[in-house]
């Protein structure tokens, strides 16, 4: 029965990997900016109900959503927040579509239609 050989010391190098960490984004416009396009800036002004059922067709929910559900402008603001890895907080959303819901409304069209969903 032979011994056994030299010990033999094997050294593994592990390269680290690169992660990828996808930060919340900002809107790709002000709440304020409605005229960075005057056709959502004039539907939400004038008729704001038609702009709320072209936004809820775009996102797959009821046209009674934006314009007769109680919060309902607010969840699809979360929905599309959370969608398209949007930054902010529910107290921001809440605020800003119970002072500010028509430019909430434009904001999120203006949103959809850069990324091709209105």
């Amino acid at each position: 029965m032979n011994p056994p050989g030299p010990l033999t010391q094997t050294t593994v190098i592990v390269q680290p990997q690169q992660v990828q960490i996808n930060l919340p984004k900002a809107f790709g416009s002000g709440l304020c900016a409605c005229f960075d396009d005057m056709e959502i800036c004039c539907l939400g002004t004038f008729v704001p109900c038609i702009l709320g059922c072209q936004l809820a067709s775009a996102m797959n929910e009821s046209c009674c959503v934006p314009n007769m559900l109680h919060g309902g402008l607010m969840g699809m603001r979360i929905k599309g927040r959370m969608q398209y890895n949007i930054g902010g907080t529910i107290c921001n959303d809440w605020c800003t579509t119970n002072f500010c819901g028509v430019c909430v409304l434009c904001q999120l069209a203006r949103e959809l239609r850069s990324k091709g969903a209105m």
